[in-house]
């Protein structure tokens, strides 16, 4: 009996051996095998086409052609925004007859603007294919802003009847600058530091006695 249990110890022995080795190779296959299969590779790669396909145009330019492309049209619009009350003061200069009173020209000025506004969004939609990106959550805050807009637009017209376009464009257009940039520190944190607190309290005190120079030059005691 003895050596019959002696006997077996081997066997038992190497019936564990080949266990071993079993789990070994079977860690070994787990190891190797691939965690990304081609299946999730087409997978990720159809979600990515999807995400990218509302991607704008912009998104595809380098850094430099998006700086120049953004400089071009802050250029533009800045040409278009100086050019907003030019044809208002040609028919008041220029035209026999013709109102001094900057309200009469509000509502001819808004339509304008309507009408141009349409017609791009028009010719958007057409380049589309009457697909265009909306985004309903802006809707109603583009209304309440245009709202306000408008009465500012009309408040400028007073201004310039009042004051005159020499005066009143240079207090019109450093009021807003102030306002964004008093917004961007306060509530977007978009300034830190005190370096740069500093340099804009400094361009806050140079833009705002700009704007009361411009404003006492219309006196004419001074």
């Amino acid at each position: 009996m003895v050596q019959s249990d002696v006997s077996k110890q081997p066997r038992h022995y190497q019936t564990i051996t080949v266990s071993d080795h079993y789990f070994h190779d079977s860690f070994n296959e787990a190891d190797n095998a691939p965690i990304i299969t081609s299946q999730h590779l087409q997978a990720s790669a159809d979600t990515t086409t999807e995400d990218n396909s509302d991607a704008s145009w912009v998104d595809n330019l380098t850094p430099l052609q998006k700086k120049l492309v953004g400089c071009s049209l802050a250029v533009i619009a800045g040409c278009l925004y100086g050019l907003n009350f030019a044809p208002c003061l040609y028919v008041q200069n220029n035209v026999d007859g013709a109102s001094t009173n900057g309200l009469d020209y509000v509502f001819a000025h808004f339509c304008g603007i309507y009408i141009t506004g349409t017609g791009y969004f028009v010719i958007y939609c057409i380049a589309k294919k009457n697909k265009p990106n909306l985004f309903p959550s802006l809707v109603l805050p583009a209304m309440i802003s245009g709202a306000m807009w408008a009465v500012a637009q009309t408040a400028w017209f007073v201004a310039n009847f009042t004051l005159q376009e020499a005066v009143s464009f240079p207090i019109i257009t450093t009021g807003p600058g102030i306002i964004a940039a008093i917004w961007g520190v306060v509530v977007f944190k978009e300034i830190r530091g005190k370096r740069n607190l500093i340099i804009l309290m400094v361009a806050f005190i140079i833009t705002i006695s700009g704007a009361v120079l411009s404003g006492l030059s219309k006196l004419d005691n001074l």
